[in-house]
Order: C-alpha cells, then sequence, then structure tokens
C-alpha cells in the first residue's frame, strides 16, 4: 500500500491530504460546538443566579436601611411590588440590569417571601415558604422573549 501512496503525484497527495483535514475539522467542529454553546448556556445560567441572590440580599439590606430606622420609603415593600425608586436603587447597589419583579414581602419581618429576577432568556424565581428559612430558588431558561407592553 506504500508503494500505490508514493507512485501518487504530489498534486494528488495534496487533495487527499486536503479532504482528510476537512473531514477532520468537520468532525470536531460537530462535536465541539454543542459543547462550548451547552457551556456557554451554563455560565449565563449561573450568572444570572448570582444576580439574583445580589439582588435578593440588596433588597433586604435595603429594606434593614429604611425599616431599621424608622423612616420607610413609600410602597417599598407593598404586596404588588416595588416602588420605582426603591427599585432603581437595589438596581444601583446590586449592579444588575434585570428586571426586578417583587411577589411577595412579608412585612413583619422585612423580609422577602417571593421574588423573580429576569435577565436575557434566564427567570430566576425565589421562594420562602417560612420566616427564617433559606428559600428556594428555580431558574428557568426562556425559549421566546416577549417585549414589554406599554
Amino acid at each position: 500500500m506504500s508503494d500505490d501512496y508514493n507512485a501518487l503525484s504530489y498534486r494528488h497527495k495534496f487533495r487527499v491530504a486536503f479532504r482528510t483535514a476537512l473531514i477532520l475539522l468537520a468532525v470536531v467542529l460537530v462535536a465541539v460546538l454543542p459543547s462550548v454553546w451547552c457551556w456557554e448556556q451554563s455560565v449565563l445560567k449561573r450568572q444570572t443566579l448570582r444576580e439574583a441572590k445580589n439582588v435578593l440580599e440588596n433588597m433586604e439590606l435595603l429594606s434593614l436601611e429604611y425599616y431599621g430606622f424608622g423612616e420607610p420609603i413609600a410602597d417599598f415593600g407593598r404586596t404588588s411590588g416595588l416602588s420605582e425608586q426603591a427599585e432603581e436603587e437595589i438596581r444601583r447597589f446590586a449592579g444588575v440590569e434585570g428586571e426586578i419583579h417583587l411577589t411577595a414581602w412579608n412585612q413583619k419581618e422585612g423580609a422577602v417571601t417571593a421574588m423573580t429576577y429576569q435577565k436575557g432568556k434566564y427567570l430566576v424565581w425565589f421562594r420562602r415558604e417560612k420566616a427564617g428559612e433559606n428559600g428556594t430558588w428555580e431558574v428557568y431558561r426562556s425559549l421566546h422573549q416577549y417585549g414589554k407592553q406599554s
């Protein structure tokens, strides 16, 4: 077989080597691209979860700042959501750009009972059943993006 390969012209050897390289490149791309995409999605998911946890901490710290000194800001912990002023402060302190939705607030303890945080295609949902427990974090990936309705 080596005699047959040595008998081939230089041009033909180059074509065989080039085809082999293209096939190897295609196989590598088919194997690597999905892996890179999955890794990127995992990184974005973890980053969104970290941001949501940072939002929760800042939300509770901000409530301590306002409620702890006896000067609550208007509508900070209303059950239907955050006031715009409080939401902007939380966003600024947490350093996030996503959408924050306060779903439930425990007035007695000044703690978040349920909230959502959405950034890009990821939605993080936090809920706490009883006061003092850590709570449950769930991360969802959205398949469709819907714009804000005005």
